[in-house]
């Protein structure tokens, strides 16, 4: 009975752990057709942390703090920042929004990738978009090495800040 007991808890615990590691993956396309992963980011020697900031084209906060993200990207990649954009998309026409990012980036020319998550799966992993298809962002996600969440939250200028914090020395 005690071998029982102590085999379902072991199942139980490797199934929570296995659900968790999961969280905060994702494998998605670029909007220049380039499939990027998580994990391929974090397994990059010069990674330390990863930045994931949700985005929509009808997020105007989001589209104000692309340039601070920009600067501070080109500032901090060689001391281990990565970043990505996600973008949610919001129309049911899923094509017509693609070709509305691609113009939006490719006029913007930003050095950071930025993936569709074309039918927001990586959104409602991440409990950015809700089950009935709302999204809550902005929603930036701070990841380390080991792909575990070091903090999340809505204000682009206060990650900033946490990124900073945590590349300084």
């Amino acid at each position: 009975m005690k071998s029982l007991l102590l085999a379902s808890i072991t199942v139980l615990l490797f199934i929570t752990l296995s659900a968790a590691d999961k969280t905060y993956r994702f494998e998605l396309y670029s909007i220049d057709g380039k499939l990027t992963s998580s994990e391929e980011i974090l397994q990059q020697k010069k990674t330390k942390i990863l930045v994931v900031d949700f985005f929509s084209l009808y997020c105007e906060p989001c589209k104000k703090a692309l340039p601070q993200w920009e600067k501070q990207y080109q500032k901090l990649k060689k001391r281990g920042l990565s970043f990505v954009v996600i973008v949610l998309p919001v129309e049911d026409n899923r094509m017509k929004e693609f070709e509305k990012i691609k113009k939006f980036f490719d006029a913007k020319k930003y050095s950071f990738p930025v993936l569709f998550d074309k039918y927001s799966l990586t959104g409602k992993r991440y409990k950015v978009v809700s089950k009935s298809g709302s999204a809550e962002i902005p929603q930036i996600f701070l990841i380390d090495k080991d792909g575990k969440l070091i903090e999340t939250g809505s204000e682009h200028k206060k990650m900033s800040k946490k990124v900073n914090k945590l590349l300084a020395h």
